[in-house]
């Protein structure tokens, strides 16, 4: 009996010829490093390691910096917005408000403390013009013995404030009052854009008009005050 062997088409020979040839075709020819050339890879990793992190680091300084110097320049133009470069005005002659009637709270105490006061009246109504009397001389009177009042405007002129506005700041605990018309007045000008703002006018309007009337007119001249906001009518 003859044996056949069976190939496949386009492929001569028999299929135990093609192991090897296969074997041949998968096999991996790892070639080791000699020792200076281990070397001078893992000296390459290292040098690149390094550097990379040198650039992070250098990119993070440069971040932290960036964050600080804008946090600076923002705090400086609030600054100058709340009025720190502004200079105050100070003048002579008739009021800027007459026959007014006010809803305030009395307060002993340094003037700088007063904000809490501006923002307790503001709060009330908004909308209306702060005011506040000094009565005290701060550079001559021990702070906790300085006296003023301190609240909002509630009508002006012949105008009659209405019963509704008075109860709403009665309920609050605010005191009403109506002052007279004045004929002469020193008036010091000074802008109220924040809160910020009224700290800074503690420290700068009260030596301004002390000086002014120091100069011009007579001590012993009771301060009013008052601000609006930049912006309203």
């Amino acid at each position: 009996m003859q044996a056949v062997t069976k190939s496949e088409p386009g492929i001569s020979g028999e299929l135990p010829d093609r192991l090897p040839l296969l074997l041949n075709i998968g096999e991996i020819h790892v070639t080791p490093l000699r020792a200076d050339q281990a070397s001078e890879t893992h000296s390459c990793l290292e040098v690149q390691c390094g550097g990379s992190r040198a650039m992070s680091d250098l990119l993070l300084l440069g971040l932290i910096g960036g964050l600080t110097l804008l946090l600076l320049l923002t705090l400086l133009a609030f600054a100058g917005y709340s009025g720190l470069l502004a200079g105050v005005a100070v003048s002579a002659g008739s009021p800027p408000i007459c026959n007014v009637t006010v809803a305030y709270k009395f307060h002993m105490g340094p003037y700088g403390e007063t904000g809490r006061l501006f923002t307790e009246s503001c709060s009330v109504s908004p909308k209306l013009r702060s005011i506040a009397v000094y009565y005290d001389n701060p550079h001559m009177v021990p702070p906790d013995k300085c006296r003023c009042a301190v609240g909002s405007i509630l009508s002006e002129g012949e105008e009659s404030p209405s019963p509704e506005l008075i109860d709403l700041y009665q309920k609050f605990g605010f005191k009403v009052f109506s002052f007279p018309a004045l004929s002469h007045v020193v008036t010091a000008t000074f802008p109220y854009t924040t809160i910020l703002s009224i700290w800074l006018a503690t420290r700068r309007v009260h030596p301004a008009l002390d000086t002014y009337i120091k100069v011009r007119h007579r001590p012993g001249v009771c301060v009013l005050g008052t601000a609006r906001p930049l912006g309203w009518s």
